[in-house]
């Protein structure tokens, strides 16, 4: 994420240049969309091990599907 600010503005005085708020939305959206589909495939591979016989690989399943879950609620 580039960052246009002039040098010595923080990203919260950014925001209070005209269009600056709306641009930095845009970057957190699609920040938060590549987020979720990097995180994905992680959940969907964790939730096929969670049927596999080893009690020990469930277990960890069980981890990641938490971890995965909890990251993506964070997101909004």
């Amino acid at each position: 994420m580039s960052s246009s600010a002039p040098p010595g503005i923080s990203g919260l005085d950014a925001a209070r240049e005209p269009g600056r708020l709306a641009e930095l939305v845009i970057e957190a959206l699609s920040l938060r969309n590549d987020l979720r589909d990097i995180l994905t495939p992680a959940l969907l591979a964790a939730d096929l091990l969670l049927r596999h016989a080893d009690p020990a690989v469930v277990k960890r399943a069980e981890t990641m599907v938490k971890a995965v879950t909890r990251a993506v609620e964070r997101m909004g």
